[in-house]
């Protein structure tokens, strides 16, 4: 992963998971929505669920830091669902509504289209109202719905989609 000046991206490991876990708990509202608490076993399944499809190498669990503090855990699917494609299966930030969010999803758009992807895509728990809007306003459309079996109980989810090319059409349409 390309880091910048102010967000590094490492893979999680036994070293930093207590890392990834304060960031987990700092997301609570997200948990309550599917009745999970937090704990370093499910930063440790999160890091261990993989399609059966795919090749390890292809998931990218990192821990975020800024200036030195955790700051966000990301969970990435490459080549999937579709070889040109990725798939964002967590985004978690410590520090709400400071512009951090934005800026490690640009810094993953970038990464993602430097590697060849073309698509990112995720998915929203349909009651999850502000994700729902901060997906929308980084310029991901719906394109379906689906569930989810969690905790051993099914959940609806709004799926989202974004044309990486997007960006690079722009710089090139306004030169």
């Amino acid at each position: 992963m390309k880091q910048t000046s102010a967000y590094h991206f490492e893979k999680i490991t036994p070293h930093n998971q207590k890392d990834a876990l304060a960031v987990y708990r700092q997301n609570l509202d997200y948990f309550a929505l599917t009745a999970e608490i937090p704990s370093l076993a499910s930063v440790a399944q999160d890091q261990a669920t993989c399609p059966p499809q795919l090749d390890l190498e292809q998931k990218h669990f990192f821990l975020v830091t800024f200036e030195n503090r955790p700051m966000a855990v990301v969970d990435l699917l490459t080549g999937y669902p579709e070889d040109a494609s990725s798939y964002l299966g967590l985004l978690l930030i410590a520090e709400h509504r400071q512009g951090h969010g934005q800026k490690i999803l640009a810094q993953l758009e970038d990464w993602l289209r430097d590697q060849g992807f073309q698509r990112l895509e995720l998915g929203v728990l349909e009651h999850n109202v502000g994700a729902l809007a901060f997906w929308t306003a980084q310029g991901f459309r719906t394109c379906g719905k689906s569930s989810i079996l969690l905790n051993q109980q099914s959940y609806n989810v709004i799926k989202f989609a974004k044309n990486l090319a997007d960006k690079k059409q722009r710089r090139y349409d306004n030169s």
